[in-house]
């Protein structure tokens, strides 16, 4: 059957628990119900797709959400909306229809990408679990008072480019729970708000150039770990940077092994302990 404001059909009688399936281009207002994501779904360019209070998307092995249009994610305390493996029977039941043969873990499933330049997706109270990581490519969404854990790669990653907005966010179990900026060059107009969890320097260095400018709000932290030699845990600002700290907030500058401050970011239990040149700096 199809369903007004869909690219593509969403089948409401398919599943082994009674499941709606979904795959392809879709958009809409979905009606709230548990959804087996059996290929992967694209949010198309243009189009907005709202996800309502108690809706769950349990995705099949290796499949990916990407959001080039609008996405509306709005749960709630009660009923948030729920991102995760078709094998994880703690939301709403046995879908896949195994009893205990399977059970979920960190990348079960694949990414969950903001493709889009535009700010208008909205995500507050989401859970998202099992996955691969949280992307924003270029994009700035906002995201508010969510969570995601036991993801494959990190909870969240990051390009030069984006622009996430928000706070209250969580992360947990997964190798890192932050934001994991990939480097590359701000060269436009940025600002890296205080989400409630660590952005992480460490894989290749950040440059603010260009045209470009940097502010970093009041209470955010930042992590980094890497050598000199290899340009890794390194902002470089060519161009303005203003970190906007207060007494009350500080903005911080630290070491990714530095639990004290952020949480468990490299999510090692403890096992390791901040030194004095553990990341470069800030140049």
């Amino acid at each position: 059957m199809s369903l007004p404001g869909l690219l593509i059909a969403v089948q409401l009688s398919t599943g082994a628990a009674g499941a709606a399936t979904m795959s392809g281009n879709v958009s809409g207002i979905q009606p709230v119900d548990i959804y087996q994501v059996t290929g992967n779904i694209t949010v198309p360019s243009g189009l907005t797709l709202t996800l309502q209070p108690g809706t769950i998307l349990k995705f099949n092995a290796g499949l990916s959400l990407t959001v080039n249009g609008t996405l509306i994610s709005s749960g709630t305390v009660a009923e948030p909306v729920i991102f995760t493996s078709y094998a994880d029977d703690a939301a709403v039941g046995d879908t896949n229809g195994d009893g205990a043969a399977t059970t979920p873990g960190a990348g079960n499933w694949g990414v969950f990408s903001f493709d889009s330049a535009n700010s208008a997706s909205r995500v507050v109270r989401t859970i998202v679990r099992y996955g691969a990581y949280v992307n924003f490519n270029a994009s700035s969404p906002v995201y508010q008072d969510s969570s995601v854990t036991d993801m494959s790669q990190a909870a969240f990653k990051m390009n030069g480019a984006a622009e996430p907005r928000g706070s209250g966010l969580t992360a947990s179990n997964c190798p890192i729970n932050g934001v994991d900026v990939l480097g590359g060059t701000i060269s436009t107009v940025r600002v890296w708000s205080n989400l409630g969890i660590p952005y992480v320097l460490r894989t290749a260095q950040t440059t603010v150039g260009g045209s470009g400018s940097l502010t970093i709000e009041a209470g955010t932290v930042i992590k980094a770990q890497g050598t000199f030699h290899g340009n890794q845990g390194m902002l470089r600002a060519d161009r303005p940077l203003t970190i906007s700290g207060t007494a009350a907030d500080p903005v911080i500058f630290t070491s990714l092994k530095d639990d004290t401050v952020g949480g468990d970011t490299n999510n090692d239990g403890g096992a390791s302990a901040p030194a004095r040149g553990d990341w470069q700096g800030v140049l």
